[in-house]
């Protein structure tokens, strides 16, 4: 699943990096969710850093931030868009589920644009949460969004019998109500409810701040225990 988002970002780079959006600055609700967890200057590691989007906006803020994304294009397009803006953001190419940093560097950290859905499992995203826990400074914050959808009674149904199925014929059992596919070719989740998004979070070790919903819409606020 991995690759297949690596590869779905890697045909569509273009619409990901063409100007301004590197530039663009952060969304109303991704505003609200730093402000929530109270984000003041500091070292901050973006995950899934696309162009630099996030990273330029913390920047410019004040933080000292590097962005880490596994697509080559996308690392060099925010390279470029820093270093144009003169602001000292670090890009590497690097996996989320491999962090190339030793413990407890970061005080905070964010990973937006709902990539956390595009996680493929919840024990892909909880030993994604793990590695996130591992880099942050104890009392360290993590901030990201979702999507969130209730499915109707219909869908669940046949959710369950295909489950059934999979268990019968030792088939895969690790797909969850609310997988589905964006754009037919990206993998993406949709938890049912805030309770769903906050068992992850507390099994991977994390206090959980704040889970705030807003139509399909999410986000989390997670605190590394002190």
């Amino acid at each position: 699943m991995e690759k297949l988002a690596k590869d779905y970002y890697a045909k569509s780079h273009q619409i990901w990096t063409d100007d301004p959006v590197p530039e663009s600055g952060l969304l109303d609700e991704e505003k609200e969710s730093l402000e929530s967890c109270q984000f003041s200057r500091g070292k901050a590691l973006i995950l899934f850093g696309g162009a630099g989007r996030e990273a330029i906006a913390l920047a410019q803020a004040g933080a000292w931030c590097i962005s880490l994304d596994n697509q080559w294009v996308m690392v060099e397009k925010g390279k470029n868009a820093a270093r144009k803006l003169d602001l000292p953001v670090k890009f590497i190419m690097a996996s989320v589920f491999d962090l190339p940093f030793s413990d407890a560097v970061f005080n905070f950290s964010l990973a937006f644009a709902r990539m956390y859905s595009t996680i493929p499992t919840r024990r892909k995203r909880i030993e994604f949460l793990n590695g996130v826990r591992r880099i942050l400074q104890p009392g360290g914050v993590f901030v990201y969004d979702f999507y969130l959808k209730e499915l109707p009674f219909r869908q669940k149904k046949v959710y369950r019998i295909r489950h059934w199925i999979a268990a019968l014929i030792r088939g895969n059992v690790e797909g969850q109500m609310g997988d589905g596919m964006w754009n037919t070719s990206l993998f993406c989740h949709a938890f049912k409810n805030r309770s769903e998004v906050i068992s992850e979070a507390e099994e991977a070790g994390f206090i959980v701040s704040k889970v705030k919903v807003y139509g399909e819409i999410g986000y989390a606020i997670l605190r590394k225990k002190i």
